[in-house]
Order: structure tokens, then C-alpha cells, then sequence
């Protein structure tokens, strides 16, 4: 998505992307975060903690009982991360508003919030994406832009990783993280676009690969993209 609330397709192969319309919930508060269930539904969180449900085939929104600002889950980033036997997902939340240090899950069926654990170490807020395999990765902006493996169960970071990011990020700090088919991508605001990265965890570098006139502010990717 966009800083308009545009909702594009990225293929993370070609990096085309493609326009599906805007996405218009019933609600004057900004659009904060996306995340795709892997039915196809797009559940979106505004900023002032109402969560809806959009269907991005017929384009309509449905608001859900979410009661916001369940344990100061008021703003926050989400993903769905898949089991690691594949039979089903979970919907995960990094919390941003003040403290800004909560890892969470939410029953998808009672829209019950539980806190999983604090960020260990100097680690805070976090932009949060799952990976095929069932694990969970999330970009740190105080920790100058790294990428963290989260452990799931208890919120403990298991590994770092620097983007090595030097461009405008500091002075336009729209940005998007996702993974898709194991590749890591970072989508960086820039004045007038965005440029694409690749993060390789292999050998900790980043790599530009292509820069879009969308001013992307949020990304996602299904939990069983590039499974059988």
C-alpha cells in the first residue's frame, strides 16, 4: 500500500507492480498496516486501533469486533505466519505506540488479543513480516534499519541483520517489509517513490533493484506463498 491507501500487486520476480484500487474502510483515522490471510482477505489496522477486513477481489471492507487498545495495542504493525507444519496461521502484532516493546497474537475467530513477550535487548517497535518456513523477521528502525529473526514464542531476537541502508530513509520514513519465496524485501520512501531492495542474509548485504513512483508504506505477502 501506499501512503494514499492505494493497494498495488508486487510480482517479486519481475518487481512490476500493478494498481488493484484503494482501499476505503469506514473510518476517518489513518490506514496504518496490512496483512494477507492466505484466503485472499486483506485485514487492515488504523491508527486509531480499529481493525477491518478487506476483500481484494470485490474490493469491499467489513469492520470487525476488534476492541482496540487491548494491553496498549493501539498502533501497531502485523503478519500472518504460518505453522511449521503448514495446516494453519496465525495472526501476529508488534506493538508501536508508547512503549512500543510487545509482541502479540490475535484469535482470528474472537479477536481476542494475547501478548506474546517483550523485544529482548535494546530492540523496540518493529515492522514485521513471516517467512515461508515459519519463521519471523522484523525491521527495527531504532536499531538503524536492521533486520531481527523474532522467536515467535516468546518475542527473544534470535539473529541481526543491518540493511546498510545510507539513502533518505532518515528524512522519509515511510518504508515495507515483506518476504516473499524466501527473498527479503524492503521497500524504502524516497521523495517521489520508492526504491526496492533485496536484503541477502547469506552474505548481510543489500541490493537496489528498482525504484517505483508509488510512495510505498506497508507491505505483505501470503504465509503460503512459494509453498506446494
Amino acid at each position: 500500500m501506499d501512503t494514499n491507501n492505494t493497494l498495488y500487486q508486487f510480482n517479486p520476480t519481475s518487481y512490476a507492480v500493478t494498481t488493484i484500487g484503494a482501499i476505503n474502510c469506514s473510518t476517518s483515522s489513518s490506514l496504518y498496516s496490512i496483512a494477507l490471510q492466505r484466503d485472499g482477505i486483506l485485514w487492515a489496522g488504523y491508527a486509531d486501533g480499529t481493525l477491518f477486513r478487506y476483500n481484494i477481489k470485490s474490493q469491499v471492507c467489513t469492520s470487525t469486533t476488534f476492541a482496540a487498545n487491548q494491553s496498549n495495542f493501539q498502533q501497531f504493525t502485523m503478519t500472518f505466519l504460518k505453522s511449521t507444519t503448514d495446516t494453519s496461521e496465525t495472526l501476529y502484532l508488534s506493538q508501536e505506540n508508547s512503549p512500543g516493546t510487545s509482541l502479540a497474537t490475535v484469535d482470528i475467530n474472537t479477536l481476542i488479543l494475547s501478548v506474546v513477550g517483550n523485544y529482548s535487548g535494546s530492540a523496540t517497535f518493529a515492522t514485521i513480516a513471516g517467512a515461508n518456513d515459519g519463521t519471523l523477521y522484523g525491521v527495527f528502525p531504532t536499531d538503524n534499519y536492521t533486520i531481527e529473526q523474532i522467536q515467535p514464542s516468546n518475542a527473544a531476537i534470535l539473529a541481526q541483520y543491518p540493511l546498510n541502508i545510507s539513502s533518505t530513509i532518515v528524512s522519509d520514513p515511510n518504508y515495507g517489509f515483506t518476504i516473499a519465496n524466501g527473498v527479503y524485501f524492503f521497500f524504502e520512501g524516497i521523495n517521489n517513490g520508492t526504491n526496492i531492495h533485496i536484503f541477502s542474509t547469506s552474505t548481510n548485504s543489500t541490493t537496489l533493484v528498482s525504484t517505483i513512483t508509488p510512495n510505498i508504506n506497508g507491505a505483505t505477502s501470503s504465509s503460503c506463498l512459494g509453498t506446494s
